[in-house]
């Protein structure tokens, strides 16, 4: 008993700790990772002391601590690039480690800033572009594949690399865009118009003839070799008259004689150095006689056969003209109203006002019932835009079905099918293992201790290239509200590792399968579609084996913690196949969403005119105005701009281009679908684009024409065209089916039909109505079956007598040419309608894909319907 006693009083042995160590399973991490150190303390005999049996658990130093976080869950994180020492220590005991030393990378990137070297230059300047990469901790990203995206993109603006040229003045947002990275700050470029390069002039009021007192201004359009208007240029003015005839104050003359007359104007201050001179001329035929019957405008009473109106339709004005004093009245009626007389030969009747060309028919009897008639010409609208060359937001809706996602077709024409070729490509078998390999080592320390001592130490090294991935792996892609949500399967994946430590060998090890499920935001970010991980739902790996070939020691060992060893291996490679996911499979998805683009339409094409005398060239540009995701469909809003390139040959008044419904919505039409197999998106077309196209081809010149007929000989006939108002287009039900109603007036024409007209030629203005059918040819919308009732719907204002054989020897040829006007003007003014497409980027190059292919539109139909064109078709790559 005695004894009993003293071995119960006996002290336990003191262990004195006289060796600590530091271990780290890797020596690179990124920003983000845990940094898992633990500390082995040994005694004097170098035998492990459990942690348990240490009065004070070992320290673990981290220098410098700034480079480190924690995580939600306190464990400690790498956040900032750089090299932390790691060291344990038992500072009791006077025990320090040496350490180790582990680098941080930067993780993938999350933000952009973009910098530009000057952000202002004058057309035709360039300036470079510097982007700024950084992660989500701050850390910049060095030698990150970038490019530039610029909105509004198209016509006028360039960039090489990372070089932006511009030649349309506006202010363009430029913005670095790389994979992954949504979070962005743009620089904001602005291009000034160049030095003045040419002219054009107009008169206001703009009119055939003017009368003894009247004023007009010279109004000039400056411009510099781009086609920039230039504002602030000093302009001198001339006239071809004598004082005595013609009163000048700067650009405001008064006719003081009847004549034609030249006034001229140009330009005193620096010009361009391609050009000698800047200047233009008008002639004004000021003739006191007059017509008959004068127009005039709705709201300044100031004489004009053709104009534009600021009027809302269905408004209610009066038609005021003039009738003159030689012209004995015993009846004016406008439009079929009885006008009633103001006095001193003016006349007004009511009239409601209709969107787009109003033509006002006019006709006063004399008092032997004799009649004179006239049409006045107007385009009416309450709605325009100003600037003709400005984009037009959300003139297109793109609609994709929740069907243009998944689930796979096995034909790409889903995006599923596109991850889905990534999921089997042998380019992602690559990239998961140069992604494995940069981790090596992927396990180093102690993995098992018994009573404290480690009896089993693992290096774990992957083996480069060792990767298979037998498949069969598949992928899914989904609509959610505002995002996709993605599932992933890779079905028997194996490699093999070398390992060091307690035992050596090359193992191998399977897996049945690694499942991921993940989601992304869709989001407009600086006029791109961008993706970005919302959430990672779940990465795991189900059936994994490692086999234990080792020797006979070292097998019976790694069969003992072979559970350990499947955890840990199990990890790596989940934490391995989430990076990829968040980063590579982001990037495919992110590069191609953000090439969402206008692949139809040239960023400038040219429009011959049909007497071949020249063209005029547009320009054509986009950009990405709205984006809405629900779980049904995604719906994107993209603006254009069809703006004149090529110079004005004059400079008439204008409103602006015409619209019908309030131009520049925050969000585009959503396009219906037309239900059939196969139909999964759609496209709107806001015929408010066709109106600005035909808008600044009036302004290019389109319908100033000098047309020879026949065989061009003297005897055939020929007429001069010059257009005072611009052509209007408009969709409308005609007898129960939906066409193009195209309108045009305000044209005047001097008319040589030999021997019936012939010299001089006799002077007149028309205009008329006509509609016609609406195709697609390929991507072209075609306008065919013009009809134009010769009869009703051609208006012409004779100013000198002829024959009846003449009148419509007149009307016959006139008509005929509207309507070839008219169908050339919309036929190759737009060459195509803009469709959106997705361009394959070059990453899916890496996953066998055809990198220069599009995602697009297939076998689309088209209807017309309200104020837009609508598309529907297919879905696939191109």
């Amino acid at each position: 008993m005695d004894d009993l006693d003293a071995d119960l009083d006996e002290e336990p042995e003191v262990r004195i700790p006289s060796l600590i160590r530091t271990y780290v399973p890797s020596h690179r991490v990124f920003a983000g990772d845990r940094i898992f150190a633990s500390c082995d303390v040994y005694d004097e005999q170098g035998l492990l002391i459990p942690t348990g049996e240490l009065e004070v658990p070992p320290e673990i130093l981290y220098d410098p601590r700034s480079l480190l976080g924690t995580d939600e869950e306190g464990e400690v994180i790498a956040e900032r690039v750089g090299h932390v020492h790691v060291a344990c220590t038992l500072p009791q005991f006077g025990l320090y480690d040496d350490g180790v030393r582990v680098e941080i990378l930067p993780s993938r990137p999350y933000s952009a800033v973009t910098l530009l070297e000057s952000d202002r230059i004058v057309a035709g300047g360039s300036t470079e572009a510097v982007c700024r990469i950084f992660d989500r901790f701050g850390n910049e990203i060095e030698g990150a594949a970038n490019a530039l995206h610029i909105s509004p993109s198209g016509n006028g603006i360039v960039s090489d690399a990372l070089t932006v040229t511009a030649t349309r003045a506006d202010v363009y947002e430029v913005t670095c865009s790389v994979a992954g990275a949504v979070d962005v700050e743009s620089d904001f470029l602005r291009v000034d118009p160049g030095l003045p390069h040419s002219m054009s002039v107009g008169l206001r009021p703009d009119r055939r003839f003017y009368r003894l007192e009247d004023q007009v201004l010279v109004d000039t359009d400056i411009r510099d070799r781009f086609g920039n208007r230039v504002t602030g240029a000093t302009v001198e003015f001339q006239t071809s008259g004598t004082a005595g005839q013609i009163h000048a104050n700067a650009g405001r003359f008064t006719f003081k004689s009847d004549g034609t007359y030249t006034l001229k104007a140009m330009v005193t201050s620096a010009i361009d150095p391609e050009v000698s001179a800047v200047e233009g001329e008008v002639q004004v035929v000021v003739n006191t006689s007059g017509p008959d019957i004068d127009c005039l405008h709705v709201d300044t009473k100031q004489p004009s056969e053709a104009y534009m109106l600021n009027a809302a339709p269905g408004t209610q004005v009066q038609i005021p003209v003039d009738i003159a004093d030689t012209f004995n009245v015993s009846e004016v009626r406008i439009n079929g109203a009885l006008a009633s007389h103001q006095g001193n030969g003016r006349y007004v009747a009511p009239h409601i006002v209709s969107w787009g060309m109003n033509f006002i028919d006019v006709v006063a009897k004399d008092e032997y019932g004799e009649d004179n008639s006239k049409t006045c010409y107007f385009l009416a609208s309450n709605l325009w835009s100003p600037d003709a060359n400005a984009i037009q937001r959300n003139t297109i809706g793109f609609r994709l079905n929740r069907e243009a996602f998944g689930p796979r077709t096995g034909q790409l024409s889903t995006f599923a099918d596109i991850i889905y070729a990534v999921a089997n490509s042998d380019g992602l078998r690559d990239m998961i293992d140069t992604s494995v390999a940069a981790l090596n080592p992927l396990v180093d320390g102690c993995q098992q201790r018994v009573l404290g001592a480690c009896v089993f130490r693992l290096r774990l090294n992957y083996v480069g290239n060792s990767l298979w991935m037998n498949g069969p792996n598949d992928a899914t892609l989904e609509l959610v509200h505002g995002g996709l949500h993605a599932d992933l399967n890779l079905r028997n994946v194996g490699a093999r590792a070398n390992v060091g430590g307690t035992c050596s060998g090359t193992p191998s090890f399977s897996i049945g399968r690694l499942h991921a499920a993940l989601t992304f935001d869709l989001t407009v970010v600086a006029g791109s579609l961008r993706a970005s991980v919302r959430s990672v739902e779940d990465v795991s790996i189900h059936g994994l084996n490692i086999s234990c070939s080792f020797g006979a020691l070292c097998s019976i060992v790694c069969g003992i913690f072979r559970g350990a060893i499947q955890n840990l291996v199990r990890g790596e490679f989940e934490k391995v196949l989430k990076g990829f996911l968040e980063d590579n499979l982001n990037e495919v998805l992110d590069s191609l969403l953000q090439n969402l683009d206008i692949s139809t339409l040239a960023a400038q094409f040219s429009i011959p005119k049909i007497d071949n005398s020249g063209s005029v060239t547009l320009g054509f540009g986009t950009a990405l105005d709205s984006g809405s995701i629900t779980s049904q469909r995604a719906l994107l809003g993209l603006g254009t701009r069809f703006s004149l390139v090529s110079a004005a040959p004059h400079n008439r008044p204008t409103q602006g281009a015409i619209h019908r419904v309030a131009p520049n919505p925050t969000s585009p039409l959503d396009p219906p679908i037309n239900t059939g197999a196969g139909n999964t998106v759609g496209v709107s077309f806001y015929e408010g684009a066709v109106n600005q196209i035909l808008h600044n081809l009036w302004m290019g010149g389109f319908f100033n024409l000098a047309l020879d007929l026949g065989d061009g000989g003297a005897a055939n006939p020929s007429v001069t065209i010059d257009a005072y108002l611009p052509p209007v287009a408009h969709i409308s039900n005609e007898g129960g089916q939906e066409r193009l109603r195209l309108m045009m007036g305000g044209i005047d024409a001097e008319v040589r039909i030999p021997p019936l007209i012939d010299e001089p030629p006799l002077r007149v203005m028309f205009g008329g109505v006509a509609t016609a059918a609406a195709s697609l040819d390929g991507d072209a919308l075609r306008v065919s079956d013009l009809s134009l009732n010769y009869e009703s719907d051609l208006y012409i204002s004779f100013e000198d007598a002829v024959s009846e054989a003449g009148r419509l020897a007149v009307r016959d040829l006139l008509g005929d040419i509207l309507v070839t006007l008219l169908e050339s003007a919309v036929n190759d003014g737009l060459p195509a309608i803009p469709i959106p497409s997705f361009e394959l980027p070059d990453v899916l190059a890496d996953y066998g894909l055809p990198a220069e292919g599009h995602l697009r539109i297939f076998s689309p139909s088209l209807v017309l319907q309200g104020n837009h064109f609508r598309l529907s078709g297919g879905f696939g790559v191109e």
